[in-house]
């Protein structure tokens, strides 16, 4: 379980985490970031990805979401799970299926 009144991030974060921020390369877990949650590589080493959960006004997803986001916008490059919010954005699908209100989906394998 982490904790911080803050933010949490680190390269690899697993877990229960909860923060205002919540953020890594690799994020897997439950996760609970009020203000922002963030997926990055910033090493230019890997696949950023995040697995499980997050429930965040903004969830920012710079690789692969596995699992479930929910907040008020969802982004997200590739989507194998869900997303629910006001926006929802999934680079990957096609362009008919970016921008969805509400619910989004990885539309494409």
């Amino acid at each position: 379980f982490n904790f911080a009144g803050l933010a949490i991030g680190a390269p690899e974060v697993k877990g229960i985490n909860t923060a205002l921020i919540v953020g890594g390369e690799k994020v897997t877990g439950f996760s609970i970031a009020p203000a922002y949650f963030r997926i990055k590589d910033v090493d230019n080493g890997g696949t950023p990805t995040m697995t499980g959960v997050s429930i965040s006004a903004f969830n920012n997803i710079e690789g692969v979401q596995k699992g479930l986001t929910s907040g008020i916008f969802n982004y997200a490059h590739k989507v194998k799970g869900v997303q629910i919010g006001v926006l929802n954005y999934t680079r990957s699908n096609p362009k008919g299926l970016r921008w969805l209100p509400l619910f989004n989906a990885g539309f494409v394998g």
